[in-house]
């Protein structure tokens, strides 16, 4: 009847909107497969790749944030506006000015303290943006469209991957990877990692705790809190409450010294599902937790890291016991295995000398005597 009322004598040939397919759970190749058709349409470009990354970030942002407050049963604030509600009352052509301008306005909001937004949403401002150069440059406006469209048809709550890492695989240059790779764990190496330190642990109960000492930007935890959450699921037929909680809020601890890369763990937990409320900025040498009795409840049941190498700083050497080193690598394997708790997993990313230097059988030696060795990869 739509179609038949439709057709005048002036109007005979109709367009037929397409009707997406929501996809929930995208997979990584999904995502990144979107994603290198942006990066080669040659948009998004601003000379700055960390205000490209940060800026898809919050693309990101905006529509899992709809999800979560809809998930939730939240009331929404007469001032904010939804992702879906970006382009209403756009013109046509219009779209995506309409998109940018309403998400510039929404992060505005969001940093207001007296605006309706949570407050447990206004602490991922620091690293969302939404550049001058995407609101005034009208060549930018189809892409952001564009994007906007494909990113509805997503539903990112829970989906299975590092998100911030799927954009940075993406956007970064092999300048930027460098640069960036002492924070940066790729993957394929994050998932073995936790796979082979929690393939065994089918429950979480209060007090277990599972830490990254060396996080930035959280790959590694978002891969232990995806794959925890699969193996509880597993045994009870379904994710309860109780176990929810313990994984959202007191299971996670992730602990970086640069402020920016614990901003992006947090995020990147959001993404996952939560468990960010236990990343902060903290030098791990200084404040891991020292276990020397076996009913110490302070230590962590996993640890997973890929920690800094090289020289670190001199006062290292206050913290170590093993051997007269501020290497990095070394000091962090040493405090590592002091926070854990007796009977513990670890699990840790190393540079070929401290399996092979010469000069380092000492700490070898220590090693062996201290914890039981299951693979090398």
């Amino acid at each position: 009847l739509e179609l038949r009322d439709s057709i005048t004598s002036n109007n005979h040939i109709l367009q037929i909107k397409k009707i997406e397919t929501i996809i929930d759970n995208p997979s990584e190749y999904e995502f990144q497969k979107f994603l290198k058709k942006i990066h080669n349409q040659n948009v998004f470009r601003f000379g700055n790749e960390e205000i490209i990354i940060d800026s898809l970030l919050t693309f990101v942002f905006f529509k899992f944030l709809q999800e979560k407050m809809i998930q939730s049963g939240e009331k929404i604030p007469l001032n904010v506006v939804l992702w879906d509600d970006f382009a209403k009352g756009a013109e046509k052509g219009q779209e995506g000015k309409v998109i940018i301008e309403n998400m510039n306005q929404q992060l505005n909001l969001l940093k207001d303290p007296q605006s309706g937004y949570n407050e447990k949403y206004k602490e991922f401002t620091p690293i969302l943006t939404v550049p001058s150069d995407l609101r005034q440059k009208t060549e930018n406006h189809p892409v952001i469209h564009e994007v906007w469209g494909e990113f509805s048809r997503y539903n990112f709550h829970g989906c299975g991957f590092d998100i911030y890492g799927g954009i940075y695989e993406v956007f970064a240059s092999p300048k930027q990877k460098e640069k960036l790779g002492q924070y940066y764990t790729r993957r394929h190496i994050s998932k073995t990692l936790a796979y082979l330190t929690l393939k065994d642990v089918k429950d979480v109960e209060e007090g277990f705790k599972v830490c990254d000492p060396a996080c930035g930007t959280g790959g590694l935890l978002t891969e232990c809190y995806n794959l925890l959450k699969e193996n509880v699921t597993k045994r009870y037929g379904e994710l309860t409450k109780k176990k929810s909680d313990l994984l959202s809020e007191k299971v996670f601890f992730g602990y970086d010294c640069v402020s920016e890369n614990v901003e992006k763990a947090k995020l990147n937990m959001f993404f996952a599902g939560d468990g960010h409320t236990g990343i902060k900025k903290q030098d791990s040498i200084q404040n891991l937790p020292k276990i020397v009795e076996e009913n110490d409840s302070e230590g962590f049941n996993v640890i997973v890291a890929n920690p800094p190498y090289g020289n670190g700083s001199s006062y290292y050497k206050d913290w170590v016991t093993w051997m007269n080193t501020k290497r990095h690598e070394l000091v962090f394997i040493e405090r590592m295995i002091k926070a854990l708790k007796y009977g513990g997993r670890f699990g840790f990313v190393v540079p070929d000398g401290v399996l092979e230097n010469p000069k380092w059988q000492d700490f070898r030696e220590r090693l062996i005597e201290q914890v039981k060795i299951e693979s090398i990869i």
